[in-house]
């Protein structure tokens, strides 16, 4: 309750905000604990799914809105994991805008951590100069429903 900030609008527009809030306030908790610490590398942070907020709507194929799968997407690295990897954190910069599912957590996990393995494709990471997803490649609900579709993002 100490964390609640918002009110006024309805209960669960409310909520929702406060529940955003209160996740910024925990990263923000863990990255200052964190930033210092001389083992400390990166950390990753994405939501499971986005909210319809203002609409009447379930997570379900039948009420799909794009604002459900439109999830935030945060990497947090040190300055040491920059000196040590400047070619990774130009790609991660340079892929900000591009198009990205968490499908491909796997991949840029491998390429955040700098693993090898016959089951990484370079090309399906952010963390990759190599990668190569565009808008026009990319499906959501198991296939079925193209991005292209959505006319707001």
């Amino acid at each position: 309750k100490e964390l609640s900030k918002f009110s006024g609008n309805d209960r669960y527009v409310d909520g929702y905000d406060d529940s955003v809030y209160y996740t910024d306030y925990v990263l923000n908790r863990f990255w200052e604990k964190l930033k210092d610490k001389p083992e400390f590398q990166a950390m990753l942070y994405f939501s499971d799914h986005g909210e319809a907020i203002d609409e009447d709507a379930s997570h379900g194929v039948d009420n799909f809105m794009f604002s459900m799968v439109r999830i935030p997407l945060v990497i947090f690295v040190s300055e040491i994991y920059r000196a040590n990897n400047p070619d990774l954190v130009e790609a991660l910069y340079a892929h900000r805008s591009n198009v990205f599912t968490n499908d491909l957590i796997y991949e840029l996990m491998c390429g955040l951590m700098c693993i090898q393995s016959e089951h990484y494709d370079t090309t399906a990471s952010i963390a990759s100069n190599q990668y190569r997803y565009t808008k026009e490649m990319m499906t959501t609900y198991d296939g079925r429903i193209k991005l292209t579709d959505d006319k707001e993002g």
